[in-house]
C-alpha cells in the first residue's frame, strides 16, 4: 500500500487493504506526515496538531499502545514489524 498529503493536508492511502492499513481513522482530515510500511500491513502517520495515529495489523504492537511524549510528534517512520 501506499499513502501520500496532497497539498491541503489530506491524507490519501490506495493497495492493499487487507487489514486497514489504507484506512485512515476516522475524523482526522488534516496530517503533517505519513509513512506506509515496506512490506508491512500497518501505516502511522501525525496529524496537524502532532498526534501520532497508527493503524492496519498489529500483530506485533505497530498500531499500539503508543509512546506518550511531550509537545507532539514531528516525524515518523515505519518498519516492517514495528
Amino acid at each position: 500500500h501506499t499513502c501520500g498529503i496532497d497539498a491541503a493536508d489530506r491524507l490519501h492511502c490506495w493497495g492493499s487493504d487487507t487489514h486497514g492499513e489504507s484506512t485512515p481513522p476516522g475524523g482526522l482530515t488534516t496530517w503533517r506526515s505519513v509513512s506506509a510500511s515496506k512490506g508491512g500491513c500497518h501505516t502511522c502517520g501525525i496529524d496537524l496538531a502532532g498526534s501520532l495515529q497508527c493503524w492496519g495489523c498489529n500483530t506485533h504492537g505497530q498500531t499500539g499502545p503508543l509512546p506518550g511524549v511531550t509537545g507532539g510528534w514531528i516525524a515518523v517512520s515505519a518498519g516492517k514489524y514495528f
